[in-house]
C-alpha cells in the first residue's frame, strides 16, 4: 500500500525538475550521491516539508527498460544504459573510479554484509561471472558501464570521478538545477582490510582498466 501511495504521489504532485538517474560502475560513490540528491531534491521541491518530500523523491530503477521516470524523482541504478528509454527526459549522473578499488570494496562488503549482499549486487550489476572470479577478470562489467554511459547520446550525462567528486560539487548542483550538499569524504571501504598479496592480485587484474579510467577527465558533461 505504501508503495502504491508513493507512486501515486510521484505522478500527481507537480514539479519543474527533471527525473534524475544516479548510475555508476558500482562501489564508486553512487549511494552517497543518491542520498545527497534526494535531500537536495526534497528541499528544493518541498521546502520546510522536505521531511515529507524525502519519502517521495527517492526510488530505484534496477531495470531501466521497465521503469517510468517521473519528474522530480531521483532514481538509483546499476543497470547498463542499453535499457535507458530514449524519451525518458532524465538527467544522468554517472559515477566512476578506479576499478581495482571498486572490486576490492566488493570484497570488503562480502566480509561485512555476507553472501546475500553480494548476490544482490551482482544481480543489479548484471554480472557475467561469480564472486570467486572477481580478482581474475571484470565480472561486474565495469568497463561496459563506463563505455556505455559516457557514450549515451539521448540523455544529458554528467560523469564524475569518485576520487575528485568533492571538487565538483558545484558542477553537480548546476547540472541538476538545485543545491546539493555532499557529506564529508570518508576513506574508501576495504583498502585496509586485505592482505598485500590479495591487493597485488586485484591491482594486476584491473591495471589496464585503471589506466584507461585514469585517462578520463574528472568531470565529463554530455549534452545529449
Amino acid at each position: 500500500m505504501k508503495r502504491l501511495l508513493k507512486k501515486a504521489l510521484q505522478r500527481t504532485i507537480p514539479t519543474r525538475f527533471d527525473p534524475i538517474i544516479v548510475a555508476s560502475m558500482g562501489r564508486s560513490g553512487s549511494t552517497l550521491v543518491y542520498d545527497a540528491l534526494c535531500e537536495g531534491m526534497a528541499a528544493a521541491r518541498f521546502g520546510p516539508l522536505k521531511w515529507f518530500g524525502r519519502r517521495i523523491v527517492g526510488d530505484t530503477a534496477w531495470e531501466l527498460s521497465r521503469q517510468s521516470f517521473m519528474p522530480g524523482v531521483v532514481y538509483k541504478t546499476h543497470d547498463l544504459p542499453i535499457g535507458l528509454p530514449r524519451d525518458c527526459g532524465a538527467r544522468v549522473v554517472f559515477l566512476f573510479g578506479r576499478a581495482s578499488d571498486a572490486a576490492i570494496s566488493v570484497l570488503s562488503c562480502r566480509r561485512r554484509y555476507g553472501a546475500a549482499w553480494v548476490a544482490e549486487h551482482f544481480a543489479h550489476m548484471r554480472a557475467l561471472g561469480s564472486f570467486d572470479e572477481l580478482s581474475e577478470r571484470d565480472v561486474l562489467r565495469f568497463e561496459e558501464q563506463i563505455d556505455g554511459w559516457l557514450a549515451v547520446d539521448h540523455a544529458r550525462i554528467l560523469g564524475l570521478r569518485y576520487e575528485t567528486l568533492w571538487k565538483h560539487a558545484d558542477d553537480l548542483s548546476r547540472f541538476v538545477g538545485f543545491s546539493v550538499t555532499l557529506p564529508d569524504r570518508r576513506p574508501r571501504d576495504g583498502s585496509k582490510e586485505i592482505d598485500l598479496a590479495t591487493a597485488e592480485k586485484f591491482t594486476a587484474t584491473y591495471r589496464a582498466l585503471d589506466e584507461k579510467i585514469a585517462s578520463l577527465a574528472d568531470c565529463i558533461l554530455r549534452a545529449g
